[in-house]
């Protein structure tokens, strides 16, 4: 991305071994952070250790034309039943749609 395209977005390009520091470090400079998958699910890894777990995290997989979003439970509460089941929040996804084809 190239400053002049967007010159209202401030961002910062870091190699990832730099990038895992800093979060543990300062993770208050952080709003958004976007890479590849594998340096994703490193990040992604680290972030849920510094909030409690992977329970508590969601998850957004972003394609050319999908998107799949997860919910911070993906493995716990499978046990739970009733109407106070945990269920995705449609705040996640504003801007995606769910169409036929």
């Amino acid at each position: 991305m190239a400053k002049n395209e967007y010159p209202e977005i401030e961002f910062e390009s870091m190699i990832v071994d730099n990038a895992s520091m800093q979060l543990v470090s300062r993770p208050q400079q952080f709003d958004v952070m976007l890479m590849p998958n594998l340096y994703g699910n490193i990040i992604s890894n680290i972030a849920c250790g510094l909030v409690g777990g992977p329970g508590l995290v969601s998850g957004i997989n972003v394609g050319d034309d999908y998107a799949v979003f997860e919910t911070g439970t993906r493995n716990t509460g499978t046990s739970l039943a009733g109407p106070t089941r945990p269920t995705p929040p449609p705040s996640s996804a504003p801007e995606w749609t769910c169409s036929a084809t």
